[in-house]
């Protein structure tokens, strides 16, 4: 949901992490995120899609055939459509990761955000807190 700002309103897991509560903070995350369609993210179990190289077309002599150019351009149309579609894929999951990320730095008192919020995607946002306050 976003504002006519263009804000996007971020919701935050019911329980708020303040260093002490890990494990019950962590049992609501994941429903939370399960919720909000975020758990594949967070979890790692949806890896991120590489990101694909734009096509370039091929490069034909001033002799080539009509023909061959013909061939040429509708190769390089599939490629750019494949191209498009991977890319797609790929920033969906980027979207998905921002909203993950933002939801999990939400869900924290301010105070621990600051250790989280330069790792470079949710995931490793939910590893390190797992690593660093879950009991042993």
């Amino acid at each position: 949901m976003s504002s006519s700002s263009g804000t996007v309103c971020v919701p935050r897991c019911p329980v708020l992490f303040d260093g002490v509560n890990y494990s019950h903070w962590a049992q609501h995350m994941r429903l939370h995120m399960r919720g909000q369609r975020l758990w594949d993210i967070l979890s790692s179990e949806l890896p991120c899609p590489p990101c694909p190289n734009a096509p370039r077309m091929a490069t034909l002599s001033a002799q080539s055939s009509a023909e061959d150019k013909a061939k040429a351009q509708e190769a390089y149309n599939d490629a750019m459509e494949d191209y498009q579609n991977q890319y797609a894929l790929y920033k969906a999951w980027l979207d998905k990761d921002a909203r993950a990320s933002a939801i999990l730095v939400a869900s924290m008192e301010v105070h621990l955000t600051g250790a989280v919020v330069t790792l470079a995607s949710a995931h490793l946002m939910w590893t390190h807190l797992r690593d660093r306050y879950a009991p042993t």
